[in-house]
């Protein structure tokens, strides 16, 4: 077997963690989860139940109930946290980076809350994006994914390419109030 099957061969063994700084995009920004966005979420999540089906928390039926979890999360250091502000400084949600592997120089986008308000819009779709660029390469094969036994190895996956991510983000593919007017098929096609 050819050393192209099996990785590239690196003397790197240990990745510097995610910085949570807040990021800036052309959709929305995203700045540390903390306690001082609960105001703004609680009228977005209270009655969005099906908004958290996915979720290990939530729906929230006091503002309290919210709170609570947000405490939480806003202090995660190994799972950092950042709240998506859209164009008028209010909160939609959050996001994280999770399962960070330093070893491997990985980690996955999760965690994910999107109010009603921010679903199907672009700042939605930014928001990902903004995580994309901490350090994430899409190219149909997640490179130098994992390290094992001193060879950092590749695995395929079938997944968003940067450059047409980017293009996707273009405002004339968004209507005027920031919802998608085309579906990803029709715009791959």
């Amino acid at each position: 077997m050819g050393e192209e099957m099996l990785g590239s061969r690196i003397d790197k063994s240990y990745w510097a963690f995610p910085k949570a700084d807040s990021i800036h995009g052309r959709y929305c920004r995203l700045v540390r989860l903390g306690m001082d966005h609960v105001a703004g979420l609680w009228p977005r999540a209270k009655g969005a139940a099906e908004s958290f089906t996915y979720l290990r928390f939530g729906s929230f039926d006091t503002y309290a109930s919210l709170a609570d979890p947000i405490s939480d999360l806003s202090f995660r250091e190994e799972r950092p946290f950042w709240a998506v502000i859209g164009a008028d400084d209010a909160a939609l949600g959050w996001v994280s980076v999770c399962d960070v592997s330093q070893t491997d120089g990985a980690f996955e986008i999760g965690n994910i809350w999107a109010a009603p308000s921010l679903q199907g819009r672009r700042a939605a779709r930014g928001a990902i994006f903004l995580l994309m660029c901490l350090g994430v390469t899409h190219e149909g094969t997640w490179r130098n994914a994992v390290v094992v036994d001193g060879w950092q190895r590749h695995v395929a996956w079938f997944s968003i390419i940067k450059a047409a991510f980017t293009a996707r983000l273009d405002p004339t593919h968004f209507g005027p109030m920031g919802f998608k007017i085309e579906l990803l098929q029709d715009f791959r096609g």
